[in-house]
This record gives C-alpha cells, structure tokens and sequence, in this order.
C-alpha cells in the first residue's frame, strides 16, 4: 500500500510539473498579445501659453485696425465738408492784343458830365448850371432859338465878346457852346452875388438888368423846381 501511494504521489507531482512547463509558454503568449493589443496612447493637446503683457500690447488686433480705418475716413468726410474747396485757377486776363474785340475805350463824358466840369471850373453851383441847360435847351446840342445857339443858347456877338474866334457851327459843339456859355453865367452869378433869381434874370435879358421882371420871376421858378428835383 505504501508503494502504491509514493507512486501515485510521484505521478501527481510529475503531472504537476508537466502542466506548469506547458502553462508558462501559453501565458508569455497572451502576455505578448496583451501588449500588441492595448491602444496605443492618445497625445495630450499642446495648449499655447499665454502671451506676455508687452507682446500683447505691440501684437495688432485685426479688429482695431477696422476700427481705426473707419474712424479716418469719417474724419475725412468732416474735413471735407468743413474745409471750403479751392477756387478753380482763372485764367489771367486778356490783354488789349490778345482780346478779340481789342481795348475798351473809356466811355465818353456825357452832356450832363461835362456840363458839371464847366460848371465847377467857373464857380458856378452845378445844379443851376444844370437848370439852365434843361431850360434853354433841355440838352440838345442843335438846339437853336433865333439867333441863339446850342445848349446854353448863346448868341454869337456873345461868345465874341467873351474871346470866342470860331464860326457859328463850331459854336454849337457841346465843349465849346458850354465854355463860352458857363462864363457868362459865372459872370451873372458873381454880379448877383449868389442869389439866384437875380443871377437868372442877368443871363436871361443881360448884365445891365438891375431888377427881376415877371418873366425873370417866372425863369427863376422853373430853375429852382428843377434844381430841388435833382438834389
């Protein structure tokens, strides 16, 4: 019996053994396939870090770019409104030659004009130099009154005797009938002294008239109604 239990329990312990050696193979298999088989290892994200305050600060946002853009082309609308366009540059002015209708005259002197400047260069008050003319002649150079003459309608022994050399024609040129007629009237003037009526009444009927007639009255009143509507 002893016997038979040592070989039974010799046989155990090399069936035992036997397993094992068979068992260590297969477990480096599954072992290998283990490590062949697990996932392999998921890389973590790289996170940037954060920029520093100065690289912040000189970094452009794209952003602000935006902004300020559309903040300069308001300012250059408000300047442009504000700002008052340059003229357009003239072009210089003709010169007598280069001017199609050639160099503008000075206008001439009218009748009233230049009966003013005699007037002025005999003492005479314009507007009663100008009363007479109206009256006399109402400024028509051709005006002739028997043998009175021209704008002032002076008579041609007259203007002899004032210096005059010409003929009867000539007497009746504005400039001339105005130069021999205003002495005259200067002359009535500075023997009245200034007053009108009597000034009038020696141009009308001569220098020797001492007091005004109904008729001088009557040419006074006229000279005086025109000399108040032209002042």
């Amino acid at each position: 019996m002893l016997i038979e239990k040592c070989a039974a329990l010799s046989f155990v312990i090399v069936l035992a053994t036997c397993t094992i050696a068979q068992a260590e193979p297969m477990a480096s298999r599954f072992q290998g396939a283990a490590v062949y088989d697990k996932p392999a290892p998921v890389p973590e994200p790289v996170v940037p870090a954060p920029a520093s305050p100065a690289a912040a600060a000189t970094k452009p946002n794209p952003h602000d770019r935006v902004v300020a853009l559309g903040r300069h082309k308001a300012q250059r609308k408000v300047a442009s409104r504000d700002v008052p366009l340059a003229p357009a540059p003239q072009p210089a002015a003709a010169t007598p030659i280069e001017a199609a209708s050639g160099p503008v005259e000075p206008a001439a002197p009218t009748l009233r004009d230049l009966v003013s400047k005699h007037a002025r260069a005999n003492g005479v008050p314009e507007n009663l130099a100008a009363a007479v003319v109206n009256i006399e002649s109402r400024f028509n150079p051709k005006a002739r009154g028997g043998s009175a003459l021209g704008l002032m309608q002076i008579k041609y022994d007259t203007a002899r005797s004032m210096g005059y050399v010409g003929g009867i024609t000539a007497l009746m040129t504005p400039e001339t009938n105005l130069h021999f007629g205003m002495k005259v009237l200067a002359d009535a003037y500075k023997a009245s002294r200034g007053d009108i009526c009597m000034t009038l009444a020696r141009y009308q009927s001569g220098h020797l008239v001492t007091r005004v007639s109904a008729a001088n009255r009557a040419y006074c009143a006229r000279a005086r109604s025109y000399m108040a509507r032209a002042s």
